[in-house]
């Protein structure tokens, strides 16, 4: 299911690349979500700025911005980032610290007809009612699924790439999106937004990684099912 849930998460980002992101209008001016049905946008509010703009000081892309996060949001994600930030050094048998291994098995999936083998560690720590499983991809590439005996959550994805390492996290309760979802590239805040039992709900906001600037301001003003509103990519 985290594996699933990953490439959901990519392909959205892909949608909403820096050189696919471009605001679209109707007629009476009204601007919109790129790639995404406009008739299933009526309870939403969309501002996008030029990348070459300056970002608003109350919106700037950084963790201590205590007007994107609250301190139990900064608190747990500090915590995460610190446990992941040698992931590099996590093997198949290996997990972070305060765990141990339960199992161990191995998953085959196809992206665009290329075939990829991942081995995935199931986890118990040993000092918190808490499990885990970690997928290790290639490209020193991992992701992984923290619960909860209470049904609570979290997925990360965590990947080196052209403008650094990227930290993808995403809160979950009961086995679907819920709450807090953040992307960091370089510790700079690419992509910010909340679900409420899989739905996006309020602001959604995405940076240029490259200068910082806002490039994408929106706000939903009831839950929003992005998955099955997103339009198919066409590709030349």
């Amino acid at each position: 299911m985290h594996i699933k849930l990953r490439h959901i998460i990519f392909w959205i980002s892909l949608l909403f690349s820096t050189d696919n992101l471009f605001g679209q209008t109707n007629q009476f001016g009204r601007l919109f979500i790129p790639y995404l049905d406009k008739e299933s946008q009526s309870n939403v509010i969309v501002t996008v700025e030029s990348a070459g703009q300056s970002c608003p000081s109350e919106l700037t892309n950084t963790l201590s911005n205590t007007n994107l996060f609250t301190p139990e949001e900064q608190n747990q994600l500090k915590d995460v980032i610190i446990r992941y930030k040698n992931y590099t050094d996590f093997t198949t048998n290996s997990g972070p610290p305060g765990s141990i291994l339960v199992g161990l098995y191995k998953t085959n999936y196809v992206v665009l007809n290329v075939g990829y083998e991942n081995w995935v560690g199931r986890f118990q720590y040993t000092n918190i009612a808490a499990q885990e499983e970690i997928t290790f991809g290639s490209h020193s590439t991992i992701s992984a699924r923290f619960l909860t005996k209470t049904g609570k959550g979290y997925g990360v994805w965590i990947s080196p790439t052209g403008y650094g390492l990227t930290f993808r996290f995403t809160q979950s309760k009961d086995g679907v999106a819920n709450g807090l979802h953040a992307t960091f590239t370089d510790f700079h805040l690419e992509e910010y937004w909340h679900y409420t039992n899989g739905m996006v709900f309020g602001n959604f906001l995405m940076w240029d990684i490259r200068n910082n600037n806002l490039r994408l301001e929106a706000e939903f003003k009831a839950p929003y099912d992005l998955k099955s509103h997103a339009l198919q990519i066409q590709r030349q």
